[in-house]
């Protein structure tokens, strides 16, 4: 028979999950993304955008305390503020810029827009509401969910397992809900769970600690964005109009 506590984890997991892909997967991603596209330039529809993912993932975390505050808990349980190593930051810190190269071989090979080093009003908004969006994915995906299933002592590769499918899911259910597109999801689904994978181990490799992978993913983001999302719209507006 399975315990109460074990219950318990599974529905939080559960729970995140669907928050998650309902929030993220369906509402922005499949709705409000390809509304804003239609109805903007590039630009701004690239500032719009990530500032509402900056907003949304607010109302997430803030969501994520009040919960863990009821329970008599804090983030700090979920690796938040807690003593990492070097190694971790230093994997962390390899693994964005190598994800960031790989975002600007994309772009070129779409001739899609990036520059590095421009400072712009668009560029500023882009960065911010992607880092706090990132931020947030960290604490719910490798935080919540692992701490979480870490709490029943599921084994750390089935951790790994769940927080990367979760995040690989939201993140692709465009092509599976909008656009029926099986080749694009099943790409888009192996690309993001291997990340999903990489930030989990970077998480296990730092101590449990939610800076390594905080650091790295927004690196990432301070790298690529507004570009990234510009290129995702652009191709919207090409292939799928």
């Amino acid at each position: 028979m399975i315990s109460k506590s074990k219950l318990l984890a599974w529905r939080n997991v559960g729970a995140i999950a669907i928050v998650f892909c309902l929030i993220f997967g369906v509402l922005f991603f499949c709705f409000f993304v390809p509304y804003v596209a239609k109805k903007m330039a590039l630009r701004p529809a690239a500032a719009v955008i990530t500032a509402s993912a900056g907003v949304s993932s607010l109302i997430v975390i803030y969501g994520i305390v009040v919960w863990l505050r009821r329970n008599n808990r804090s983030l700090k349980e979920l690796g938040w503020g807690k003593p990492t190593n070097f190694v971790a930051v230093a994997a962390g810190v390899v693994f964005a810029i190598a994800l960031a190269g790989g975002i600007y071989m994309n772009n070129r090979r779409l001739g899609a827009e990036f520059n590095l080093w421009e400072i712009s009003l668009v560029r500023i908004i882009g960065v911010v509401g992607t880092v706090i969006g990132g931020s947030a994915e960290e604490i719910a995906m490798r935080g919540l969910i692992m701490t979480e299933l870490n709490r029943i002592k599921v084994k750390t590769w089935l951790q790994v397992l769940a927080s990367s499918l979760c995040f690989a899911i939201y993140h692709n259910l465009y092509f599976l809900i909008v656009v029926f597109d099986p080749n694009t999801f099943a790409f888009g689904m192996v690309f993001c769970f291997f990340m999903g994978c990489i930030f989990s181990g970077i998480y296990i490799l730092g101590r449990r600690s939610l800076t390594p992978c905080i650091i790295s993913h927004g690196l990432g983001n301070l790298i690529v964005e507004p570009f990234h999302i510009m290129a995702f719209l652009s191709i919207l507006k090409r292939f799928y109009p």
